[in-house]
């Protein structure tokens, strides 16, 4: 059971999005440009931008690692203006390998999101590659516009908070208000403090940055390894610049089609509905329920009642939460906990037994369940060791406020302050925070995604699909949902975004 689980994990719940193959159909030639050409199909002229003096050191907390900071435009459309502070951490290959072969290049990586830190993801991606590869090139982490290292997209307010839910997602219509209250608060918010930022955040912006870097550098082309999220990275970047392509491995794929626009009828979904993750959620537990029941007892206690108690426990949550003293449990919480333990294979046989526990703690003694949460924040804290991004939806919940996520939060990678370029100033992240707001907040995952995709612009969009009979036969699609509804009417506007198309034939397949 343990290998066919962690192959369920692996492949249909992929890493951040859950990118689900079966739901993603190869793109149909009505729904694409084609593409001839091997030049670079669109945005502005990046062929006299100057490229980045860098200078690497020791990063101030992993000094194993190498940490730079370069200077780039704010808009590639007006070079000589405004610059963004861009972080990067290099794992080094030693200059001549024991087999007596000088360094080959450089390998650029990105573990997902979007909100993902690259700069952290080196320790962990590095490794995967496998030690031939490290040995003869090294391995760069470059975090995105407004994330991480590089300048961050902060906004704030002095307007006192709406009221928080008591959950990870909304379900009642109650929950729903508050939950769309608190998205037009952050919307007002940053769009009178952070557009600055917001305003180039699309991952078009990133794919531009790591050309930049690959000039820096020298590289004749780029090779990347981008996880989930990570390949609507490389996708763009091949699209944007094919001549330069060197190798690319794409892990657990994002269809970019479906990301950017959306395919033919997916026009008035949200982003997060249509990616396959709501779907890839579903088959992979009911998967996991079918491998724990045909495993039998002996090796996974509860697989005879497994997906009752799955079913049941949804059924009580949905018609109310269970409290005791100061803790509650909510059906999202379930939902959401349950998902976040799908993320590390070696969490299901566990996720098996905690689903059961809380079956009988919800049903029978009315208490909040303890070991589904427990592994789901085991899950969280190996995943992050493995550089596993977290779920997209969860990155949104942090970013909405939720302090136990925020807890869970990993710590920056410090650039040395002398290492930080001294040619020109960069452009302030935005307003500065005030010490009297009311609330601050980083937008990494909002800022990158509503830039990048086309949504519905009204907000009623979300409560009206996450309500549908669609989302009460599967419940991640409510998760998943509403992880976008910041994106209705998002201020951040970015003139150089793209969004297709991505046959574009590169120097090298992907």
């Amino acid at each position: 059971m343990r290998t066919t689980i962690a192959m369920v994990a692996t492949s249909a719940i992929a890493l951040t999005l859950i990118p689900a193959a079966a739901h993603s159909a190869p793109a149909r030639s009505d729904e694409t440009v084609e593409q001839k050409t091997t030049a670079p199909t669109s945005g502005p002229d990046m062929s006299k931008v100057k490229a980045p003096q860098l200078t690497w050191a020791p990063c101030e907390k992993k000094r194993f690692l190498l940490c730079a900071t370069a200077l780039l435009p704010l808009d590639y459309s007006a070079p000589d203006g405004p610059k963004i502070e861009i972080g990067l951490t290099k794992m080094a290959a030693p200059e001549q390998t024991t087999a007596g072969r000088t360094k080959k290049g450089t390998v650029f990586v990105n573990p997902g999101g979007p909100g993902a830190s690259s700069t952290q993801a080196v320790m962990q991606l590095g490794p995967l590659l496998g030690e031939k590869t490290t040995a003869e090139y090294d391995v760069i982490g470059i975090d995105p516009r407004g994330i991480g290292s590089s300048s961050e997209a902060r906004c704030w307010s002095r307007e006192k908070k709406p009221t928080p839910i008591k959950g990870k997602f909304p379900v009642s219509a109650e929950e729903q208000k508050l939950h769309l209250a608190q998205d037009e608060y952050r919307r007002i918010a940053c769009d009178k403090t952070g557009r600055r930022i917001i305003d180039h955040m699309s991952t078009a912006q990133t794919a531009r940055d790591m050309e930049m870097i690959r000039r820096a550098i020298g590289d004749k082309q780029l090779n990347y390894y981008g996880v989930s999220y990570g390949t609507y990275l490389g996708a763009t970047y091949a699209a944007l610049f094919p001549n330069t392509v060197g190798r690319m491995t794409m892990d657990s794929v994002v269809d970019p089609v479906a990301w950017a626009t959306g395919r033919k009828g997916q026009e008035n979904r949200p982003v997060t509905a249509r990616v396959g993750s709501p779907e890839g959620a579903k088959e992979a537990l009911d998967a996991a329920f079918a491998e724990c029941k045909k495993a039998g007892p002996d090796r996974c206690k509860h697989g005879a009642v497994i997906e009752k108690a799955w079913t049941e426990t949804l059924e009580a949550l949905k018609k109310a939460p269970v409290t005791q003293g100061s803790k509650t449990y909510t059906y999202s919480d379930f939902v959401a906990d349950t998902t976040t333990a799908m993320y590390r294979a070696a969490s299901y046989r566990k996720l098996m037994d905690s689903i059961h526990q809380a079956w009988q703690a919800v049903t029978v003694t009315k208490a909040p369940p303890t070991a589904l949460k427990e592994t789901a924040q085991e899950a969280r804290k190996e995943a992050r060791k493995e550089a596993v991004a977290t779920p997209l939806a969860e990155q949104a919940a942090t970013e909405k406020m939720d302090p136990e996520l925020k807890e869970a939060a990993p710590e920056k990678l410090a650039v040395p302050e002398k290492q930080k370029p001294a040619e020109g100033k960069p452009v302030a992240p935005g307003v500065p925070v005030p010490e009297d707001r009311a609330w601050t907040d980083a937008v990494g995952a909002d800022g990158v995604m509503c830039s990048d995709t086309v949504n519905p612009q009204n907000p009623q969009d979300w409560p009206k699909l996450t309500t549908s009979a669609e989302a009460q036969k599967n419940p991640f699609l409510g998760y998943w949902t509403w992880a976008s509804s910041g994106c209705a009417r998002w201020p951040g506007k970015d003139k150089n975004v793209y969004r297709g198309p991505f046959n574009v034939k590169p120097a090298n397949p992907l």
